[in-house]
């Protein structure tokens, strides 16, 4: 006779089975429209390298991890299964940028990529890793598909640089393809640089740039002539403040911000990494005082303004002021 235990196992068990029959049967004839429009969207990022992105909003328990499963199952069957990859994060479990680029490289099976060589930020590791692996005329490819559970989550993440790299590298104006590598091409090749260079002709930190606010950009900018004027020394926010307000009280139209606010957009810029601390383990500094190297290039600076949307004329002019 079982046990009480593995009765209640059983028990388990079975209700499993039925519940996931009933749902699966339920979900097909009530979203099969629903589920043929995302295979319609992942089949034109196999089939005619189109880059694109969906979002599934619903309470919990309405069928969205399922409506993915089955559309990705209908996708395999249109296919060969072969000609793509899903990459799986979920926003409960990959807490940080970092431990999502490692589960990436670890569901990519890539064994000819040292984990522990990676010493650039986040940003570069990331596209590092994307760009390494664009489509090659030697190269048998297959398209990158990722889906990302629990999204509202990666959003409440403090940095949000795994985000801006993967919409950034969807909206590119060619599809991001995933080589197979084998020991042959465990590194980098010209070619493969050339690819880089042709399809990638929006910089990645440019991307992040465009989704930061109107006062996050004046300080980008106030830090981008901090490092003109004075030859890429370090710099603090107290630099930085007074710059900033230098410029807004000699411009009308700038509304003054008060100085908690423009600290806080400080702090934003330092954890998107666009600048870095010359002293990360000091710690009887002020933040106020902490010194930071400035990462950016004037060219990536002024081409972000050009291309932000809304921006005071006075801002514009202000970037593109030749200081020297």
């Amino acid at each position: 006779m079982p046990t009480r235990q593995e009765e209640d196992c059983l028990i388990k068990a079975c209700r499993k089975i039925l519940k996931e029959k009933i749902a699966s049967k339920m979900f097909v004839d009530t979203l099969s429209s629903e589920i043929t429009q995302l295979v319609n969207v992942m089949k034109r990022t196999v089939d005619l390298c189109e880059s694109d992105s969906a979002l599934l909003i619903g309470p919990h328990g309405c069928g969205k991890t399922m409506l993915v499963s089955k559309a990705l199952q209908q996708l395999s069957s249109l296919s060969s299964g072969q000609e793509f990859m899903v990459i799986y994060l979920n926003g409960l479990i990959h807490t940080d940028d970092n431990l999502a680029l490692k589960d990436i490289i670890r569901q990519l099976n890539i064994e000819t990529i040292d984990n522990d060589s990676f010493t650039g930020s986040f940003t570069d590791n990331l596209q590092y890793l994307l760009k390494s692996f664009q489509d090659s005329k030697d190269r048998d490819s297959k398209a990158l598909i990722f889906i990302l559970e629990e999204f509202h989550l990666f959003c409440l993440h403090r940095n949000q640089t795994l985000l801006y790299n993967l919409f950034d590298s969807a909206q590119s104006s060619k599809m991001l393809l995933i080589s197979q590598l084998t020991n042959e091409h465990s590194s980098l090749e010209p070619e493969d640089v050339n690819i880089v260079y042709q399809n990638f002709t929006l910089d990645d930190k440019v991307a992040i740039l465009q989704g930061l606010s109107v006062l996050e950009i004046t300080l980008i900018i106030a830090m981008s002539h901090q490092t003109e004027i004075f030859d890429g020394e370090p710099f603090n926010f107290e630099m930085i403040i007074g710059r900033y307000l230098k410029f807004a009280n000699q411009n009308s139209a700038i509304h003054i911000t008060q100085r908690p606010v423009i600290f806080k957009a400080f702090e934003r810029i330092k954890h998107l990494e666009l600048i870095s601390p010359v002293n990360p383990s000091a710690k009887n500094i002020q933040r106020e005082f902490q010194l930071y190297n400035f990462l950016l290039t004037k060219e990536q600076v002024t081409t972000t303004v050009n291309r932000y949307s809304g921006i005071p004329t006075d801002v514009t002019q202000w970037a593109t002021s030749n200081l020297l």
